[in-house]
């Protein structure tokens, strides 16, 4: 239980850190956080292409750094013609434990 729970923690810091990169690029009033319930990748998302690419390089880069696994986020979501899906931080941290899990 308690290792879960360290992984999930881990998994919010890597997406805390990336949401900051993201953070740098825009409004402050725009900044979005870990408690953020829109979507935010995808056709109905916050983040335009360029926000979306810069977001899952870092968090590829970010998941090589501190755990030392090649995630390979896009093509995790993205399908053969593009991003058609819709994805919540929720669905992120999902995505992220799931492949870690590998």
């Amino acid at each position: 239980m308690i290792k879960e729970i360290d992984k999930m923690l881990e998994i919010e810091n890597i997406l805390s850190q990336a949401l900051e990169e993201i953070n740098e690029l825009r409004n402050e009033e725009d900044h979005i956080n870990l408690d953020c319930k829109d979507v935010i990748i995808g056709p109905e998302g916050i983040f335009d292409s360029l926000s979306t690419a810069t977001f899952i390089l870092e968090l590829e880069n970010l998941c090589k750094e501190k755990k030392g696994s090649d995630l390979d986020l896009t093509s995790i979501i993205l399908g053969e013609d593009g991003l058609f899906e819709n994805f919540k931080i929720s669905d992120l941290k999902e995505i992220i434990k799931n492949a870690l899990r590998n």
